[in-house]
């Protein structure tokens, strides 16, 4: 889920957000060090390409992987999403943006 230590564009993330797609972020105010403790906790299975340096994927033609060490900085757990790209966000948490640009 979102999490406000994404980095600055989620820094201010509310756990709820209204409109046409509500949105409830339940972990917004977890870090990623906090989801990792509670997979290592509580014997979640993770997705295999973590073992391969990717904390987070963004899409398959940008997204680099990241040393261990970085996953836990403030917003480091996405510094590998999109390289080379302003993108910030993928198409599901653009949803109400992209609506409202068709319509006009």
């Amino acid at each position: 889920g979102r999490r406000r230590d994404h980095g600055h564009d989620r820094a201010m993330l509310d756990v709820f957000e209204d409109g046409k797609q509500a949105k409830v972020n339940v972990l917004a105010h977890w870090t990623f060090r906090d989801c990792w403790d509670y997979l290592e906790i509580n014997n979640v299975p993770y997705h295999p390409l973590h073992d391969e340096g990717y904390p987070s994927i963004g899409d398959l033609q940008s997204t680099l992987p990241v040393a261990k060490d970085k996953w836990f900085e403030y917003a480091g757990e996405r510094s590998g999403r999109w390289s080379g790209n302003s993108k910030t966000e993928c198409g599901i948490h653009t949803f109400e943006s992209k609506t409202s640009e068709l319509k006009q």
